[in-house]
């Protein structure tokens, strides 16, 4: 199918762009004509970015710093950007766990990190994104059609990220402003191995949890084999790209677009089973 051709530059500001989804979508889009803004951290990724041969615009923030993006629309105007085509709210991690080791800070980095710095971002800039009645996309995951073990703090997250753009959506509406929920499966890039590190990081520390611990041990053995299972076969991060593009570009996309292998759309049509028969697949398949 013959892609939609831009009738003239575009600009979107993606977060999180220094790897992964957004990584491949700031080089994608580039590539495609829009003028790209991604957000990074760190000043090495930024150097990655300016390097990148579309010549994406770098932009330090922490999306957590909810002062730094308020002062966002300043920072883009500093560089001549007044209104925005896109938005890609990107930016994102992985805390997992079983919910009863998984400690309050870890908790709350997950929430801070996935949703309210979503929410943040989009205060700050749609009012630039309303003046060019452009297109918010917000990445969500098939885990945010259907939990699964030792991944509640995670799919809390994308859960809450579903209902938040579903009432954006309909909020915005009469402006002209398009909503996107992208819910791809998982990708072949390193998101979970730095998930892993921080289900470490934010397991719970105090006396009780040692005792707690062995309880949970096997089942999060083979819920790490099974994340290096899906890693190694993966869909690619252009695969998402191309389809944030898509959302980007159509005069009337569709609400949600689910991206991923045949395994990856099974699983996203688990939460319309019944609760315990989908309850026992799960736990069949991953021998738990």
């Amino acid at each position: 199918m013959e892609r939609p051709r831009l009738k003239g530059a575009r600009t979107v500001l993606i977060t999180g762009a220094s790897s992964g989804i957004g990584a491949a979508c700031a080089r994608y889009l580039s590539e495609e004509g829009f003028r790209v803004i991604g957000t990074v951290r760190k000043e090495q990724d930024a150097e990655s970015l300016r390097a990148s041969p579309g010549g994406v615009m770098p932009l330090l923030l922490d999306v957590t710093d909810h002062d730094a993006v308020r002062r966002l629309p300043d920072m883009l105007a500093g560089h001549g950007v007044t209104s925005l085509d896109g938005l890609v709210n990107n930016a994102g991690i992985a805390v997992a766990g079983p919910v009863e080791m998984t400690s309050m800070e870890g908790w709350r980095m997950q929430f801070d990190v996935n949703v309210l710095a979503q929410v943040a971002v989009t205060q700050a800039l749609l009012p630039l994104i309303r003046d060019a009645r452009g297109c918010i996309v917000m990445m969500s995951s098939i885990a945010g059609r259907t939990s699964f073990p030792f991944m509640g703090p995670y799919t809390s997250s994308k859960f809450a990220v579903e209902a938040m753009s579903d009432s954006l959506r309909m909020e915005v509406a009469r402006f002209g402003v398009r909503v996107v929920i992208i819910e791809p499966a998982t990708t072949s890039s390193p998101f979970w191995k730095r998930g892993v590190k921080l289900a470490e990081d934010f397991q719970r520390d105090d006396e009780a949890a040692s005792s707690i611990e062995p309880l949970y041990r096997r089942g999060l053995e083979r819920m790490a084999g099974q994340a290096q299972r899906e890693e190694a076969t993966g869909i690619s991060t252009d695969e998402v790209a191309r389809v944030v593009y898509r959302a980007l570009t159509a005069t009337k996309p569709r609400t949600r677009y689910v991206v991923g292998n045949f395994e990856g759309r099974l699983r996203a049509r688990l939460r319309h089973l019944p609760d315990r028969f989908r309850d026992s697949l799960i736990k069949s398949v991953l021998k738990l």
